[in-house]
C-alpha cells in the first residue's frame, strides 16, 4: 500500500507525543512493507531534507 502522511511536525526534528506519533506508525508501516512518504516542514536546517525508514 502507498501511504502519504502529511504531518507539521515531526520526530526527530520536534519532540513530543505527535511528531514522535508519526514517525513511529511511519517507520513501522514502512517495516510491513509500505511505502509511506511523509511531508513536513525542517525546523532544522542540519537535517538532512530526506529520511529512510
Amino acid at each position: 500500500m502507498r501511504i502519504l502522511r502529511v504531518a507539521q511536525k515531526i520526530y526527530p526534528d520536534a519532540k513530543g507525543g505527535g511528531p514522535y506519533h508519526v514517525h513511529a506508525m511511519s517507520r513501522d508501516q514502512a517495516a510491513m512493507g509500505h511505502d509511506v512518504t511523509v511531508v513536513t516542514v525542517r525546523m532544522d536546517p542540519n537535517l538532512s531534507g530526506r529520511a529512510a525508514f
